[in-house]
């Protein structure tokens, strides 16, 4: 939202742009029924004409004149092929396809060649003899039949025939049935009687078995190339659905995007032909995928993710006005509004460039296919835009509309941050436009290329004005055998020869008692055929009128009934559950509905009455729950809003957390999915911290913002004035002292002497190779590098020092700990006992002089040298006076207070400010915050240390799996495990927090040097709001 009002003034033509985009979204979102009924019934026009121009095509065809003039030839001409030999041509087949040469019959030498498919004949079949049958006066001579390996498969009889194109039509008339026995005949798919009534579906199955047979015929390189097409259009279908889903949306604007875009090619393919361009089955068979793929999904992507973040925006503005009718009648128009002023813009100039661009090459070959298929492209993109912004955003509209009146808590658990995501996998969105590039460059390619060996026909001649004509088909894979004779016959006798190819022609059985004769031009039948009566007509639009006007009363009805309905308190504002019915269950029913697991059935408030009851334990709500959600995290949303409503009304605290339900403290928009199991129980939301950055800081040569997580003002100013004086001196420099984390177990013993044994053993060298063997095996990080022993009677305290690799590491720690213990007993002292694993030896979360002694996890230094210059401008103070209070104040001071690791002004605050940021564990602040600050005066320059040897960090783990304080470690570069080296990162986050350190102890030491420490904390600590109470 800030990026729209925040942005630089848009120039004139993106404003003018906007406003129209603005208008027109506006008025589809305010008239919705309207605009989808325009839209719905304008594509179904546009598919009723093609449809209606096909069938006329189909059958009605353009006659020849022929010598059968009263049989129309042209549908069996419909996708042949003309080739040409003689001495023009250098006795080589040159394909002839101009109008002129196919339709001249009065050539001699001009033959026709027609194949006769039967599937599957009977093996006591007589077609083998039609050539036999034939009246001499059609001229037909039979050849040798081309078999492919599909027409093995399929057993398919083919019969092969050489007849002079003059007498096409007599031959086809003849064999339009063949008697195969007398109670058996052969009849053209054409003329079969079950044709009669041709129904759209009907039709359709007609079309797809009709392609699968040019398939037989088509080149193999062809068919990989489009069956890798429709691979890849599918992949980004199902992307588009996941994308949706992310969205919110499980299956309705994924199929609007797709019904949309089918709207769009129905109407671009109609304003196609309608211009003339012909198109036919092999250009859309070929470009379909292309096509999907120009068109893209990205931008209805964008725009939904542009609304539903506005929507949220607003809602969360809409709720600090509850009164407002108004604002939240109009919420999901505006956030229409909101959504096209940040993304209307850059949608409106991709669909701009990409138009442009495809324009470009339908005018550089209009006659080629790769021009229509441009052309085609072009005029589909420009109706996607349309629809775009009226057709989709008003279904969007009306889904968010249904969703906010439904389910109004779950437009906030869309997932807007995803980004857009190609085959179900994340994405750059640069990474989209250069896929569509690929994708339509390799279709550019393929074109120049000229792979494939179906040529498009040039416009004119007798192709009619059909909206989709037929496919060609490969001479040489239907009739290769036939024109081999041909060809030999024509070069010995040196005759120019033209030779049509017809497609096959496919026959089907039938009883002979059925006359091919009787069959009828194919019509629409059904809710079409009824439409021819005028009546019909009239009872239709009388339909959709009332329809029209009902519906629109009822969406008006369905979109404010909630604004203007009473309140009811007892019902949960966001509960996800249905509540529709009318009257309140039972207690007897709730149980019931518990123990069926359906809590999917129940209410917020009925589940939270459950755990009032102790019928569902609080603690156990996620569990509860998970298993009839749709998702995990919508299961565990639910059950945080469930147990703070259930706190709510708990009877013995009522009077103190009775708000806690509708408090401010947050709980949506959170993966609890991290926090379930691993970080947090009994959750009922999450304490947002305000997050700071220090810095830059150079260290160790490298530049870092340093992350901090607090509540105390002046802490990141003056550790960032800090930052600024150390890199004035080249910038902090850091050494690590030890790596090691530490686990003490207490382990007792019948007598002291005992004891005093098994401390021998741990110290021997036997007693040490098998504990740090058996250690070492529990982990591949884990390895052990020193035993520390201590006895207290009968007590004994044995000190485990570890490597922990990038992790922390006390839970890998105490697994080890434990199997060495178990082999220790195992090995001569039975009668050992782990009091426990953890004896306080570690120590861990408490302030020892064990850890400020030995050390415990990472022991760090760092140091810097500030120029008397900078200690002077930037820190208002001298050398000698931060020495001196250094001096008196964190050595003197601290030893005087009896201290124990305390020397330093106040290390804590930096220490746990980067331990929030990063996902530390806070509670080990305590030891890691032991800190010895020194200063001296060295050629007048200002040298300062700090000394921590008890760091406890990880970089993974714990709170580092959470999602904000992971992103803060990705700003360190330190996320997760190291790849090459185990516990660098970890290592390098310990320097980094002495860094810090250093740099909190050099300001804040400089302010007490220049009095200036109350004067920062009462200009800097105290807020406006406190100021003016």
């Amino acid at each position: 939202m800030a990026s729209v009002t925040a942005g630089s003034k848009p120039g004139c033509v993106q404003h003018q742009v906007t406003n129209v985009l603005r208008a027109v979204v506006g008025q589809a979102c305010q008239h919705p029924i309207y605009t989808l009924i325009v839209a719905s019934f304008l594509a179904a026009t546009a598919y009723i004409n093609m449809l209606e121009a096909s069938f006329l095509a189909v059958s009605v065809g353009p006659g020849l004149k022929t010598d059968a003039a009263h049989l129309n030839v042209q549908p069996f001409l419909w996708g042949s092929r003309s080739l040409r030999l003689g001495e023009t041509s250098s006795w080589k087949w040159h394909v002839d396809d101009t109008p002129e040469a196919v339709g001249h019959g009065e050539i001699e030498h001009h033959w026709a060649l027609v194949t006769l498919g039967f599937p599957n004949p009977p093996t006591d079949s007589s077609l083998s003899s039609l050539a036999y049958m034939l009246p001499e006066s059609v001229g037909a001579e039979s050849i040798t039949q081309t078999s492919t390996w599909f027409t093995s498969l399929s057993n398919e009889l083919l019969l092969a025939f050489k007849v002079p194109y003059s007498k096409l039509g007599n031959f086809i008339q003849v064999v339009e049935s063949v008697a195969d026995g007398q109670d058996t005949m052969w009849a053209m798919k054409r003329f079969h009687r079950e044709d009669r009534r041709i129904s759209l579906g009907r039709w359709l199955g007609r079309s797809w078995i009709s392609f699968l047979h040019r398939a037989k015929h088509a080149e193999t390189v062809d068919l990989v190339i489009i069956a890798l097409g429709y691979l890849a259009f599918n992949m980004t279908v199902i992307s588009l659905f996941r994308a949706m889903r992310h969205l919110g949306s499980r299956f309705w604007l994924a199929s609007s995007v797709l019904l949309s875009g089918a709207f769009a090619f129905v109407l671009g393919l109609g304003v196609t032909t309608a211009w003339g361009v012909t198109v036919d089955m092999l250009l859309l068979t070929e470009g379909i995928p292309f096509l999907g793929l120009t068109v893209g999904f990205e931008k209805p992507i964008r725009f939904t993710r542009s609304v539903l973040c506005a929507s949220k925006e607003l809602g969360r503005r809409s709720q600090s006005s509850a009164g407002d009718d108004d604002r939240k009648r109009q919420m999901i128009p505006n956030a229409m509004q909101v959504a096209i002023d940040a993304e209307g813009w850059s949608i409106v100039r991709s669909y701009i460039l990409e138009i442009g661009a495809l324009a470009l090459g339908a005018a550089s070959s209009p006659r080629e296919r790769f021009g229509q298929f441009c052309f085609l492209a072009a005029w589909m993109l420009l109706f996607d835009a349309i629809l775009l912004f009226t057709f989709y955003a008003t279904i969007l509209c009306v889904k968010l509309e249904i969703t906010r009146i439904q389910n109004p808590g779950i437009l906030d658990k869309a997932d807007e941050r995803r980004g857009p995501r190609m085959f179900g996998y994340k994405v750059k969105p640069a990474n989209v436009s250069r896929w569509k590039s690929m994708m339509v460059g390799g279709f550019v390619l393929f074109n120049v290329l000229q792979l494939s060996s179906f040529v498009y026909r040039i416009m004119g001649g007798f192709v009619t004005n059909a909206s989709l004509a037929p496919t060609t088909v490969s001479p040489f894979k239907v009739a290769a055998n036939g024109l081999s004779d041909i060809y030999l016959g024509a070069r010995a006798g040196g005759v120019e020869t033209r030779v049509t190819v017809l497609p096959p022609i496919q026959y089907v059985m039938q009883s002979s008692r059925i006359s091919p004769s009787s069959a009828s031009q194919p019509v629409f039948d059904g809710v079409l055929e009824g439409l021819e009566s005028p009546l019909g007509r009239l009872c239709l639009i009388g339909a959709l009128v009332v329809s029209l006007v009902l519906n629109k009363h009822l969406i008006h009805a369905a979109r404010w009934h909630i604004s203007d309905a009473p309140k009811a308190p007892s019902l949960p504002a966001d509960s996800s559950a249905s509540v529709s019915e009318s009257h309140s269950r039972s207690p007897e029913e709730v149980e019931a509905l518990l123990k069926a697991n359906r809590t999917d059935l129940l209410t917020d408030d009925e589940l939270a009455e459950l755990c009032l009851r102790g019928k569902i334990p609080g603690y156990s709500l996620e569990k509860t729950l998970e298993s009839t959600a749709t998702t995990r995290l919508e299961a565990f949303t639910r059950a945080v809003r469930v147990r703070r409503a259930a706190v709510s009304r708990t009877a013995s605290t009522v009077d103190l957390t009775s708000g806690l339900k509708d408090s401010l403290l947050p709980y949506r928009n959170y993966n609890y999915e991290l926090v379930h199991g691993a970080c947090c129980e009994n959750v009922i939301g999450y304490l947002p911290l305000p997050l700071g950055l220090a810095g830059p800081m150079v260290i160790d040569g490298q530049s870092y913002f340093i992350p901090m997580a607090t509540t105390e003002g002046v802490l990141v100013a003056s550790a960032s004035r800090g930052c600024k004086a150390i890199n004035a001196g080249g910038g902090a420099v850091t050494m690590l002292k030890g790596d090691g984390m530490t686990r003490g177990p207490c382990l007792g013993f019948p007598s002291a002497k005992r004891a005093a044994e098994a401390q021998r053993w741990v110290e021997s060298p036997a007693g040490r190779e098998l504990l740090t063997e058996t250690f070492n095996s529990t982990s591949r990080f884990a390895r052990l590098q020193t035993l520390t022993v201590s006895q207290a009677g009968t007590y004994l305290y044995i000190r485990f020092r570890t490597t922990t690799g990038d992790a922390m590491g006390m839970n890998m720690i105490s697994k080890g700990v434990e199997k060495a213990l178990q082999a220790m007993t195992a090995n001569g002292f039975p009668d050992m006992n782990t009091i426990t694993l953890s004896g306080n030896f570690c120590a861990d979360k408490k302030s020892a002089a064990v850890n400020w002694i030995e050390g415990r996890g990472k022991s760090v230094i760092a140091e810097a040298t500030i120029p008397a210059a900078t200690v002077r401008s930037v820190l208002k103070t001298d050398v000698d006076s931060l020495v001196e209070l250094n001096t008196a104040k964190n050595l003197v001071g601290s030893a005087v207070a009896g201290s124990m690791g305390g020397f330093n002004a106040h290390a804590s605050n930096l220490v746990q400010a980067v331990f929030l940021a990063t996902g530390q564990d806070p509670a080990q602040n305590v030891e890691s915050s032991s800190c010895i600050t020194t200063m001296k005066n060295i050629d007048g320059n200002l040298h300062i240390a700090v000394s921590m040897p008890s760091v406890e960090v990880g970089t993974i783990g714990g709170g580092t799996i959470l999602e904000a304080q992971g992103a803060m470690l990705d700003l360190l570069g330190v996320r997760g495990a190291h790849a090459t080296d185990p516990g660098a990162n970890a290592r390098q986050l310990a320097r980094i927090v002495a860094a810090a350190v250093l740099a909190g102890e050099l300001s804040t030491c400089s302010a007490l040097a220049a009095g200036h420490l109350v004067n920062a904390h009462m200009q800097h600590n105290r807020s406006a709001a406190s100021a003016k109470k």
